[in-house]
């Protein structure tokens, strides 16, 4: 038996705050109505020629389990690349540095052949040699060769470098280093093997070095030192992947710029720099004259020697005859000379006057001195006022 509880009468105020609800419909036989009734549900209309029922994909499976053939494709390539991923980072790499710079893969494995009895270890799951390069300056560092080995376990590894810690490596030019050996912590194979899915690249660039500007650059370099030889850039830092007129003229201008300087030292120490610099300077206006600025710069110094001389000229004939012209200079230098001598007279006259002022306001200002100490000895002495102190006289006691 199932008990019910009985329910709580609600207040009216909680009433008011809660939103009514509607009741809930249940999709089973029909579908139900705002007051909680069932209705009938019509049956689908058959469509004709159709089959009836969830639509099949291949197979008589239905189309909600049936795989897009992209997304499936997708899926599959994400699964290969994991697993290619997993396979790739596993393992220990031990890698042989400090090789010579023009080592060879060929020459590398025949001499390690030579020591170990292997070109390649059984044990290494995977192997490729990277070569190194000289300088093209010769002050720059070369890049040494290096090669990569990855076993599956350490002991493989430690067993192979001490196979190759003793073994003395040498180039085609006679170069010979003993490899430093160093584990790395990137174990992921890098062999064009497991290159997998990344040769387009290399397709599109498959054929094209010729056409390439730094090759072409290359075999120009090339012929040009066949056909003059090895003898001119024997002892000149020349790249042969630029152009070799351009470089061996820049080193033309170079060794001209050294000569010159120490040309012009070896002239300061001798001491003509002097005599040098003035034949310079005398080139240097020779050139900037040409012969149109010589005959106007004559003809400008003609035309101010003649406007000189008849200046003169004229002066000399007015001074002969006594022209009213030099007159009237006399008369102007004489009223100039007359205004001035006015002028200090006025001077002088000024500070006389400012002399004599001066004089009366002292002895005016001496009688006035001598009035108030005149007044001061005959006035009579004050009689005592309220303001003022009492004064107090001592009189002597007398007997009587």
């Amino acid at each position: 038996m199932s008990i019910e509880k009985p329910a709580t009468p609600a207040t009216p105020a909680a009433a008011a705050s809660k939103p009514k609800r509607r009741p809930r419909s249940r999709k089973k036989n029909g579908k139900a109505s705002e007051s909680g009734q069932k209705t009938p549900v019509k049956a689908p209309v058959k469509a004709p020629g159709k089959p009836q029922g969830k639509p099949q994909g291949k197979g008589g499976a239905p189309t909600s389990q049936v795989k897009a053939p992209g997304k499936a494709k997708s899926a599959s390539r994400r699964r290969e690349r994991y697993r290619k991923k997993n396979e790739s980072s596993q393992g220990f790499k031990l890698v042989l540095r400090h090789l010579p710079p023009n080592l060879s893969g060929e020459a590398f494995h025949e001499q390690l052949t030579a020591a170990t009895g292997n070109a390649v270890p059984s044990s290494a799951v995977d192997h490729y040699f990277m070569p190194g390069s000289l300088p093209s300056n010769i002050f720059d560092k070369p890049m040494y060769a290096r090669a990569y080995f990855t076993f599956a376990t350490m002991e493989q590894l430690r067993e192979f470098a001490g196979q190759v810690r003793t073994v003395q490596f040498t180039d085609d030019l006679n170069n010979v280093t003993s490899a430093v050996l160093r584990l790395s912590p990137y174990v992921k194979r890098l062999s064009p093997s497991a290159q997998g899915g990344r040769t387009g690249r290399g397709k599109k660039l498959e054929g094209s070095v010729e056409k390439d500007a730094v090759f072409k650059q290359f075999l120009r370099s090339m012929a040009k030192l066949q056909e003059d030889g090895d003898a001119g850039y024997v002892a000149s830092s020349v790249s042969i992947l630029r152009s070799l007129d351009r470089q061996l003229a820049k080193e033309r201008e170079q060794q001209a710029a050294i000569d010159k300087n120490n040309e012009q030292a070896l002239i300061q120490l001798a001491g003509s720099e002097t005599t040098k610099k003035k034949k310079k300077k005398k080139k240097k206006k020779e050139k900037k004259k040409t012969a149109e600025q010589e005959e106007e710069a004559r003809a400008r110094r003609e035309r101010k020697k003649k406007a000189k001389r008849e200046k003169r000229e004229k002066k000399r004939a007015q001074a002969k005859a006594g022209t009213p012209g030099a007159a009237s200079n006399v008369v102007i230098l004489e009223e100039a000379g007359k205004r001035e001598l006015r002028k200090r007279q006025q001077l002088l006259e000024r500070k006389e006057q400012e002399a004599k002022a001066q004089e009366k306001r002292l002895a005016k200002a001496a009688r006035a001195k001598e009035k108030k100490l005149l007044k001061r000895q005959e006035q009579p002495s004050r009689e005592a006022t309220p303001g003022s102190k009492p004064s107090v006289k001592v009189l002597k006691r007398q007997d009587i």
